[in-house]
This record gives C-alpha cells, sequence and structure tokens, in this order.
C-alpha cells in the first residue's frame, strides 16, 4: 500500500500535468486564430517608414481598407533613414496578398480621437504587382492625430495673436489716439466735419 507521501507526490504531478497542458491548449488557440491566420499559415513580412510612431505599439493591428489582415511585429528608430527612421515591420497572411500592391500605402492612423494606433495599408490608388517579402510600403500621406494637434494649435496661436491686434486697436480708439480716434472722442472735429459737409452742400 503506497504511504501518504507518495500519493500526495503522485497527485502534484499529475496536478502539474493538467496545467501544463491546458497552457499549451490555450497557446496553440490563441495562435492559430490570430488575426494573421494563424501559427502555421504562411505570412508575408513588409516595413514601412515613417516620421514618427504616433503611439504604436509591437501588436497593434494591421489593415487593409479597414480589415484586420496582420500586426506589427517590431518598432525601431533606424538614424540613417532621416527624415523618416522609424520603422514598423508588419507580418500580414498570405491570403490578403491579391489586395496588396508593391506601391500600396500605409499609414498610421488613431481608432478614435483617444484610440489605440494602428497601421492601415491602402491600395485604392495602387496597381501592379504584389509586394515581395521584406519589401517597403512607402508612406501614405494621411495626417496622424498629432499632426492634427500641431495644426490646430497653429491656428489657436494665430487667432490670440489677431484678438491681441483687435484689443490693442479697440483700445486705442477709446483712447482717442490716431485720426479715427480723434474723430469718436474729439466732438469738436465732429462738428467742423459736419460744418464742412454742410458747406459743401450749399
Amino acid at each position: 500500500m503506497p504511504s501518504r507521501k507518495e500519493l500526495q507526490w503522485s497527485q502534484l504531478r499529475v496536478g502539474l500535468l493538467v496545467l501544463v497542458a491546458i497552457a499549451v491548449l490555450i497557446g496553440l488557440i490563441f495562435l492559430m486564430s490570430g488575426s494573421s491566420g494563424g501559427l502555421f499559415a504562411r505570412k508575408l513580412v513588409m516595413r514601412s517608414y515613417f516620421e514618427n510612431a504616433a503611439g504604436l505599439k509591437v501588436g497593434a493591428p494591421v489593415t487593409l481598407e479597414g480589415v484586420t489582415i496582420g500586426n506589427v511585429v517590431h518598432i525601431r528608430v533606424v538614424p540613417e533613414r532621416e527624415p523618416m527612421p522609424v520603422e514598423v515591420t508588419m507580418r500580414v497572411g498570405y491570403e490578403y496578398l491579391d489586395g496588396l500592391h508593391a506601391n500600396s500605402t500605409a499609414s498610421i492612423a488613431q481608432a478614435g480621437v483617444l484610440g489605440d494606433s494602428y497601421v492601415d495599408i491602402s491600395s485604392e490608388q495602387a496597381s501592379g504587382p504584389p509586394p515581395a517579402n521584406n519589401g517597403e510600403l512607402k508612406a501614405g500621406g494621411s495626417p496622424s492625430i498629432q499632426d492634427v494637434i500641431r495644426t490646430s494649435k497653429v491656428s489657436i496661436e494665430d487667432l490670440s495673436r489677431l484678438m491681441r491686434k483687435v484689443e490693442t486697436l479697440v483700445d486705442s480708439l477709446n483712447e482717442g489716439k490716431g485720426t479715427a480716434g480723434q474723430f469718436i472722442k474729439n466732438p469738436e472735429l465732429y462738428n467742423r466735419i459736419s460744418q464742412l459737409a454742410a458747406d459743401v452742400t450749399t
């Protein structure tokens, strides 16, 4: 008859084996149900270079005209690629190759104003052969949320400067400075101009 210690050790080994099997099963399900076709599907690797990563992270979706076709697998800075030093490596499923072209463009977009960043590939204006494995897709010209914020900030600063000039002009008029200010604030000048107009009419 096995001792209590032997029974406990046997139960522990069975429990560990079950946990390992569950972990492996979950990992296989996750890999085989990924957006790029799973663990055993053929994949195409592509690269694009951007001026700024704009909050993009490894694992972010890669979409083609809004349809998820893969993921970002690597992001790094390549200084010699200035002024577009941010290299983004993407992996997409081969089943989407028909919708991709060598001159398709990639851009970093945001899911809403405060959403996560992702890479969107556009083939709307593209034609020709599919991209080669490890090929480069040109960066698209669509503005990122940072560009929109930067442009808005410049516009607000210009508007603030204009408002300050208007305030200065109004203050000058109220203080009677300049010809317009004298005309508004000096009744004698107004009377003279009125008299001159009456004389001209006569």
